[in-house]
């Protein structure tokens, strides 16, 4: 089983916007203020901070981040969440 730390560590490599989400069951990101992120990405030491490790998930920012473009932003299982950044990475290497 992946690990909510390593997932998120993938999406970011990956080139995703990772956030956060607050621990009450909501998917409210757990920032101050989220619209900075719709144009720049955390973060490598935003990243730590947020300690991944200890969270029960996390949030990704859906629109026009540099070089990727995200629909939606939903809820779903890790493993399908890795399967989809594995061909995201593939689609980049490919041209």
């Amino acid at each position: 089983m992946v690990s909510v730390l390593d997932a998120a560590r993938e999406a970011y490599r990956a080139g995703l916007c990772v956030l956060p989400v607050r621990e009450d069951g909501t998917k409210a990101p757990a920032v101050s203020s989220w619209r900075a992120f719709q144009t720049t990405r955390p973060t490598l030491e935003a990243m730590r901070q947020w300690d991944f490790a200890t969270r029960t998930g996390f949030g990704v920012v859906a629109g026009e981040i540099p070089s990727i473009k995200i629909g939606a932003s939903v809820r779903v299982p890790i493993a399908a969440l890795r399967a989809w950044i594995d061909r995201q990475i593939a689609a980049q290497h490919r041209g």
